[in-house]
């Protein structure tokens, strides 16, 4: 398992997750999300890696400016790709809907100070 070759050390390694979708209006995708938290956070405890949250209308207020959070915006995805894309011209983003895994990595290394692990 690739975490338990980075996990070496108990309390060195530290996971940034994005809290899921949880709406009413879209219940399965607030389901799916919640299942795979569950998972994730039972690897991350079972391999003693702390962990903190980070939600998205955070880092996107920083990162993407200028959309109106907490609303669905099929525009939102292409628009984290384009400032993705302009960020990191050097990475092959063929594939993907959004940047958002790279925007998230962005932002959280800008704040990364002032997170303490859970």
């Amino acid at each position: 398992m690739i975490l338990s070759v980075i996990s070496d050390e108990p309390g060195t390694t530290m996971a940034l997750i994005e809290r899921p979708l949880s709406n009413s209006k879209m219940y399965d995708a607030s389901i799916s999300g919640a299942r795979a938290l569950e998972t994730t956070l039972n690897v991350l405890e079972e391999l003693k890696i702390g962990y903190n949250y980070c939600d998205s209308k955070e880092w996107q207020r920083v990162l993407i400016p200028g959309f109106k959070i907490n609303t669905p915006n099929p525009e939102l995805k292409k628009r984290s790709l384009e400032i993705g894309k302009r960020m990191y011209p050097q990475l092959n983003f063929e594939g993907f809907k959004d940047a958002d895994g790279i925007l998230i990595a962005t932002y959280l290394k800008s704040q990364w100070d002032i997170i303490e692990p859970v």
